[in-house]
């Protein structure tokens, strides 16, 4: 997937003016600007619940996936 710069700094607004991050600073390179952000402390919380839930699924899937194992299921379309 390509992301435009635009759609990337949309985002990257949104995120801010939600809390998540901020703003770390700016510099201008070869005649373009950059835009620094970092995580803030109510990102970080999210982005915490987010990997916590994400793992919680894998784990399920993992379990999901070994249980078929044990219960001798093989490829094939149902």
């Amino acid at each position: 997937m390509r992301l435009k710069v635009s759609s990337l700094y949309a985002a990257l607004d949104r995120l801010a003016s939600d809390g998540l991050i901020i703003r770390a600073g700016d510099e201008t390179v070869d005649g373009r600007l950059r835009r620094y952000f970092a995580l803030s402390d109510a990102g970080a919380q999210v982005l915490r619940a987010e990997a916590d839930r994400l793992a919680t699924q894998s784990r399920v899937a993992k379990e999901r996936l070994d249980a078929r194992r044990a219960a001798g299921f093989a490829g094939g379309a149902a």
